[in-house]
């Protein structure tokens, strides 16, 4: 909630692109159009370094900062980077009623709904790559896909290696 109206300030200092994040109008014009927020932290720290009274600012702050834009009360968390231990969970179980993790699959009424799956889709993807998702809760496609581009970077490198060896 530190960045609604700024940017990416997260991870552009790590080389990311800038991208900016919605202002406290938009939002608001959204959640009246019915798109529900939840919250993120304040400054999208990785809550498993924290100690509690830093973690407890970021996640009950958050929550806080959101209802007053959103002028409701906001039920679910997505942990920064989708990271998560017990001590986490727990500081999330105090002020939310579920949150959602990075890890993909589907969820089940055996789900603790404080760790619950969450698959992205993403805007390249196809029909079928949404199919899997919704059916499966992951993507064979998009494992395939990236083992290909693994295995022909390997391939360049072990080329480029080749050529400087001779």
């Amino acid at each position: 909630t530190n960045c609604v109206g700024k940017g990416n300030l997260w991870n552009h200092s790590q080389g990311y692109k800038w991208r900016p994040c919605l202002t406290a109008d938009q939002i608001q014009h959204w959640s009246r159009k019915g798109i529900e927020f939840g919250a993120h932290s304040r400054n999208h720290p990785d809550l498993t370094t924290l100690e509690e009274p830093q973690m407890r600012d970021e996640v009950a702050g958050s929550r806080s900062d959101l209802e007053k834009i959103v002028g409701s009360p906001v039920i679910s968390f997505a942990y920064p980077y989708g990271s998560s231990n017990v001590a986490a969970a727990d500081c999330v179980r105090r002020h939310f009623d579920l949150a959602f993790t990075t890890n993909e699959g589907l969820n089940t009424l055996r789900t603790d709904r404080f760790l619950l799956h969450r698959n992205i889709v993403l805007d390249w993807d196809t029909s079928l790559d949404l199919e899997f998702l919704v059916r499966l809760g992951w993507n064979p496609i998009r494992r395939l896909r990236a083992h290909l581009r693994i295995r022909s970077r390997f391939s360049k490198v072990l080329q480029h290696v080749r050529l400087l060896t001779r």
